[in-house]
């Protein structure tokens, strides 16, 4: 008799137990619960970010931030928003609040769905990095000299400034413009630390405003610090504080022709020659580097056609969910970090002139 009054009433109110979502996708017709803290989004998917756990949020399906901005908390631990809807700004990991829900500085964190309700994506306008505001570039805040009060070159000690040793050999163009000539009205920073010579690191950093340069044998990656796999040998390997250990080739080898029409994954490391310039197409994560800017582009195949008619451009990312959009890089550092819940990330990239 309880028993049946239970399931009654169970089956009154709509109450099942919900399984727990395997493939990032919940509520709808399966009615599948996100797993661990993630919120399920108006579209059903799961995730962290405010499109996630903001407006259209389904509480019955996960959990949903109904934080209002004047009670936010500053990140204690690099994490933001989510269900603890933490804030980068004003912390130590950097402002910007990047889609998988951490704070940081890079083009991962500032573009390509950088939370605004967690962060400040509104000063990020240069690149998808930072503008300095205190003379120091790259290394691990990725800071750019491009548009600051200091000079828009930055150089290999990881100072920003405009005279010929801040934009001239050594100059790294990936946090800023290089070039021979010095300019007049920046207050410029010293280009490299006081003391002389290159500064062996004692913890593992590298560049950056420390200058300080891998210990022999290993390599300075796009992030600062000193490795020796592919992740810090290869794409974005800093050579400046890398004596001689960057990868010529950190491309693997094509895995077969594709046609102009590529699809992933079964295409995922083919390479494929548009407009004389012969890319390498990477699936599931999209492009980190210098961005050109968005074009407008069907699939994956349109978005490199486009990259391929652009002289400066040397990658492209295509991302595919509710809507495409279509990135065009300057700069290629290698895939970006992670990926979002639902939607297709993709990327190709032009060959390194190393690779054969």
């Amino acid at each position: 008799m309880v028993n049946s009054i239970v399931t009654a009433l169970f089956s009154l109110v709509g109450i099942t137990a919900a399984a727990v979502s395997t493939d990032n996708t919940c509520g709808g017709t399966k009615g599948l619960t996100c797993p661990g803290s993630l919120c399920c989004s108006q579209y059903n998917w799961c995730g962290v970010s405010d499109d996630h756990c903001g407006a259209g949020c389904q509480s019955k399906f996960g959990r949903c931030t109904t934080t209002s901005s004047s009670s936010t908390k500053i990140s204690p631990d690099g994490t933001c928003g989510g269900i603890n809807a933490y804030t980068c700004t004003g912390g130590s990991f950097g402002n910007c609040c990047s889609q998988w829900g951490y704070c940081g500085n890079s083009d991962d964190h500032c573009l390509n769905g950088c939370q605004s309700k967690f962060g400040d994506c509104s000063s990020i306008t240069v690149g998808g990095k930072s503008v300095s505001q205190d003379g120091t570039c790259g290394g691990t805040a990725g800071f750019t000299c491009q548009g600051s009060s200091f000079g828009d070159c930055c150089s290999q000690w990881g100072y920003c400034g405009s005279s010929s040793d801040h934009c001239a050999a050594g100059c790294q163009s990936s946090f800023g413009t290089c070039s021979a000539s010095s300019g007049g009205g920046a207050t410029t920073s010293a280009a490299k630390p006081a003391s002389t010579g290159s500064k062996t690191s004692p913890d593992n950093s590298c560049g950056g405003s420390n200058g300080y340069t891998c210990p022999s044998g290993t390599c300075c990656s796009k992030n600062g610090y000193c490795g020796t796999s592919s992740d810090f040998c290869g794409f974005g390997c800093q050579t400046s504080f890398s004596p001689g250990t960057c990868s010529a080739c950190p491309a693997p080898a094509c895995a077969g022709t594709a046609s102009s029409s590529p699809t992933c994954s079964t295409n995922n490391n083919y390479c494929l020659t548009s407009s004389s310039k012969k890319f390498q197409i990477y699936c599931g994560r999209l492009a980190s580097g210098d961005y050109l800017g968005y074009v407008d582009a069907t699939s994956l195949g349109d978005c490199i056609s486009k990259c391929a008619a652009n002289a400066a451009c040397v990658a492209a990312s295509f991302y595919q969910g509710s809507s495409t959009s279509c990135s065009l890089l300057s700069t290629y550092q290698g895939p970006a970090s992670g990926n979002s819940a639902g939607g297709s990330q993709n990327h190709a990239y032009v060959r390194p002139s190393g690779c054969k």
